[in-house]
């Protein structure tokens, strides 16, 4: 991913920023999804260890 960023003109690279900028929200919602699957995954975890 990084040759293929770093092959980028400056123009390309600004644009992909800004892309990725504008799509904070998608990438904050994955995140908080993730660390809630993970969460319920260990709380479930823990009550198999515990019976």
């Amino acid at each position: 991913m990084s040759q293929s960023y770093d092959s980028l003109s400056d123009e390309e690279k600004q644009r992909f920023c800004q892309d990725m900028l504008g799509r904070k929200d998608f990438f904050g919602d994955a995140c908080r999804m993730i660390v809630g699957v993970l969460g319920n995954a260990s709380e479930a975890e823990k009550k198999d260890v515990g019976e």
